[in-house]
């Protein structure tokens, strides 16, 4: 499976869609930047990306769909347009969207995604990858770096059909709509019993429907197997501090240690409001270690002297 998702065709993309990237990042900071331009402007570079792969790679684009989605492509496609219909912020989903209308000769709509979330994009990656962060469907993206523990706890019979059911889950959690959630991801998790990034939104949809104890059962889980997964970290946190367990949501990111600063100031917080400010001064300090410039923990210390 690792084989097949490492398809040169991946390759030759990381490359165009890089360079497609850089391109937009430097022409949507011109103050003369203008969408339909942009539109028009990426249309033709899909099709002449289009062209080139087909002559260098000797397939035709169906052909190379069909070998990076295995068949999926139609599936695909709707889902991403119902979480952008959900959460119409959501970057990476666009992203992947756009790979999807791509490979489908859709090159106007692919152009049109481009245009309107290029930028915010190349934003948001930046915040995930500054703080250590997973989100579902960018790890197929055709550029961006993938790491190969990452490549195996996705491998399953129909990987690409479950990262974007897994984004669509999450959507459902994000507009409150728990069992639509609930019953996505339980629907990835019935054919991958095991697929890590199902679990999340599925522990997202039991908190919301009040199954707390199932909640926090998930996101042990998925820690268990993803210590470093600081997305699960903060919301099992969250949850913790809610129901007044400080030590255990201590416990949970003493050992974890996430790099995120905003996760450990959360306790430290909690702690200051709580009159406990011994250890709301000793989180700070640790936070401080690594984050010499961290505004909130250094305002914390200062108030509590």
């Amino acid at each position: 499976m690792i084989i097949s998702i490492l398809y040169p065709i991946d390759f030759y993309l990381m490359f165009i869609f890089g360079l497609l990237s850089i391109f937009f990042y430097f022409f949507s900071r011109s103050e003369n930047f203008n969408y339909d331009s942009c539109i028009s402007r990426e249309i033709n570079t899909l099709k002449r990306a289009a062209e080139y792969l087909e002559r260098n790679l000797g397939s035709s684009l169906e052909e190379l769909a069909e070998k990076r989605y295995g068949g999926t492509l139609e599936k695909i496609i709707p889902i991403y347009e119902k979480v952008l219909e959900l959460t119409p912020e959501d970057s990476s989903a666009a992203w992947s969207l756009r790979s999807a209308y791509f490979h489908a000769r859709e090159f106007e709509k692919s152009a049109r995604v481009f245009c309107k979330y290029g930028k915010k994009y190349q934003k948001d990656q930046k915040e995930y990858q500054k703080h250590g962060m997973v989100d579902y469907d960018a790890l197929f993206l055709t550029f961006t770096n993938i790491k190969l523990d990452d490549l195996k706890k996705l491998s399953g019979t129909d990987n690409r059909v479950s990262v974007a059911s897994s984004c669509l889950a999450h959507a459902y959690n994000q507009v409150k709509e728990y069992k639509s959630a609930l019953d996505t991801a339980e629907e990835v998790l019935k054919l991958e019993p095991n697929y890590l990034y199902a679990k999340y939104p599925l522990a997202e949809a039991y908190y919301g429907l009040g199954r707390v104890s199932e909640a926090i059962e998930t996101f042990q889980e998925i820690l268990q197997e993803k210590p470093d997964y600081q997305k699960a970290v903060r919301f099992l946190m969250q949850i913790y501090l809610d129901s007044d367990k400080p030590v255990k949501a201590l416990e949970l990111v003493k050992r974890t240690d996430p790099k995120d600063p905003e996760i450990w100031y959360k306790i430290a917080e909690y702690y200051y409001d709580h009159h406990q400010h011994q250890l709301a001064v000793e989180i700070s300090e640790h936070i401080l270690q690594n984050n010499r410039k961290f505004k909130k923990a250094i305002n914390l210390k200062k108030n509590i002297k």
